[in-house]
């Protein structure tokens, strides 16, 4: 008795297939981590593409948008594709006036710069982040790559600090990369006004003591700038 009641202990299912009704649980074997991270690897290239064209065309639209209005604030960038496109869409319509065709209307003169600043737009080098999803932007490649990546960013890190160490000028896209650090990243740079941009690249300001310089100065600037006419009147009626 007790060595069958050892042994229906240790098979349960068996006691339960002579005596009572038989359920027995088997679970499946687990999954492969190497497999659910290789899916999941794929899923993500597969809805990174479509991420990315939607960033593109947001940007595109408002860059679009910031050239046709002549935003000021836009930056030197909005105002130069403006400035292409507006003489392209002179010279065609020079070009209409040469002809023995009718000229171009108002409205044919809109769509003309509109489809002139979203071809320029397409054409011009974006900012990595905005930019037209391209193999390159495939993730697998991005993780395949990604020690290649980061050497190669080490490198040309190094190469801009022994210029800047040696006195050397940098091109204005390698002043920019270091501006941006200082500042704290693209967005902030993208922040800036036109002429605020063309001061940092005009004082060398990838020098960290010139940026300091232009940093103290334009808190000095804001600081002394005339308070607006609403902030005093909202501080009398406090006063009151």
């Amino acid at each position: 008795l007790v060595l069958r009641l050892d042994y229906y202990t240790e098979n349960p299912g068996e006691y339960w297939s002579l005596y009572g009704s038989y359920v027995e649980t088997k679970y499946k074997p687990k999954t492969d981590i190497k497999v659910v991270l290789v899916l999941l690897l794929l899923f993500a290239s597969l809805l990174q593409p479509a991420l990315q064209y939607s960033k593109y065309m947001e940007y595109k639209k408002a860059l679009v948008q910031a050239a046709k209005a002549k935003a000021p604030g836009g930056g030197a960038d909005v105002l130069k594709l403006r400035a292409d496109a507006d003489a392209i869409v002179e010279a065609k319509k020079k070009a209409t006036k040469k002809g023995a065709g009718p000229k171009m209307t108002a409205a044919e003169e809109k769509q003309t710069l509109h489809d002139t600043l979203h071809d320029l737009v397409a054409k011009s080098s974006l900012p990595p982040e905005y930019a037209f999803p391209t193999a390159k932007d495939n993730l697998i490649l991005k993780v395949v790559s990604l020690p290649l990546s980061a050497y190669q960013a080490s490198q040309r890190s190094a190469e801009i600090k022994a210029k800047i160490a040696n006195g050397d000028a940098l091109t204005d896209d390698e002043a920019q990369e270091v501006i941006e650090g200082y500042l704290g990243g693209a967005d902030a740079w993208d922040d800036l006004s036109a002429p605020e941009q063309s001061s940092l690249l005009a004082s060398k300001a990838y020098v960290k003591a010139n940026f300091d310089a232009w940093e103290a100065k334009r808190g000095d600037e804001a600081a002394a700038a005339p308070k607006s006419p609403s902030k005093l009147r909202q501080r009398k009626i406090a006063s009151k």
